[in-house]
């Protein structure tokens, strides 16, 4: 069936002529594994508005992933619709501007599956991701959109009664959540100069892009050690409504608002 779909694809064109079979390869690739380990997630620019879409591979593909999706990224977008939202193998979107950090894979079924790691994993059928920031950290659920954020009508599941706006996670929108949870609620900030902080913490530099300032703040250490990365440092951005910039020896972790 691999070998039909492939030959499928062979006369698909971008602009100029140019083939695009490599984008559609990507999809096709093996994603067949035991466990998570077998399992790496992959960005492929999906269609050709451009849309992105983070797949989950096994890890024996990727040399053949990064090949075909250079390919692809200098072919794809080569059409003037609209694109789309970035989504993950269950369903869920990703904001543009999240860093890798924010996207988990998973061996699920037998098939490397991409998520919203705010989440903790795959939402099932009928559900998508829905992040927030919350005071002290952010709050994800597999759950529904809504739209009565006055009284909670079309919020049915008992675990998820609460209708409510959030535009600090991984979508915005109204989504049902957690009774006791409050969205867009951001930890404090503060000067950075003369910023001291505890053995056990780290300073996050944060930078606000429309502004044009930088505020900073301890969080403790993560238990694996000092953050030197995004990978880690997602997490620790996110409460103060934040994604991941880098990091540097001489400010710390650096964290960037949106704008």
């Amino acid at each position: 069936m691999g070998g039909s779909g492939t030959g499928g694809t062979a006369g698909i064109t971008g602009a100029g002529g140019v083939p695009v079979v490599a984008c559609l390869t990507v999809q096709t690739l093996d994603r067949s594994c035991t466990v998570d380990a077998d399992c790496f997630a992959a960005v492929n620019v999906a269609d050709c508005c451009g849309r992105h879409q983070w797949i989950g591979l096994r890890t024996t593909e990727q040399t053949r992933y990064t090949t075909l999706e250079q390919q692809c990224m200098a072919t794809w977008p080569a059409c003037t619709c609209a694109t789309r939202p970035t989504i993950t193998d269950d369903g869920s979107t990703i904001k543009d501007g999240m860093t890798p950090g924010g996207v988990g894979v998973t061996c699920q079924q037998g098939v490397c599956t991409t998520f919203v790691r705010t989440c903790g994993g795959p939402c099932a059928a009928g559900l998508t991701c829905f992040s927030c920031q919350i005071t002290g950290g952010q709050y994800g659920a597999c759950t529904t959109p809504c739209a009565d954020t006055t009284a909670s009508s079309d919020c049915s599941t008992a675990s998820l009664p609460l209708c409510q706006m959030g535009t600090s996670g991984n979508v915005d929108g109204t989504y049902c959540t957690a009774a006791t949870v409050q969205c867009d609620k951001r930890s404090t900030l503060s000067s950075c100069t003369g910023l001291t902080c505890a053995p056990n913490q780290q300073v996050v530099n944060v930078r606000n892009p429309a502004l044009g300032t930088k505020e900073c703040a301890c969080v403790a250490i993560p238990s694996a050690g000092m953050c030197a990365d995004c990978t880690c440092g997602e997490p620790l951005c996110t409460p103060f409504g934040a994604h991941c910039a880098g990091f540097s020896l001489e400010t710390g972790l650096l964290c960037s608002l949106p704008g």
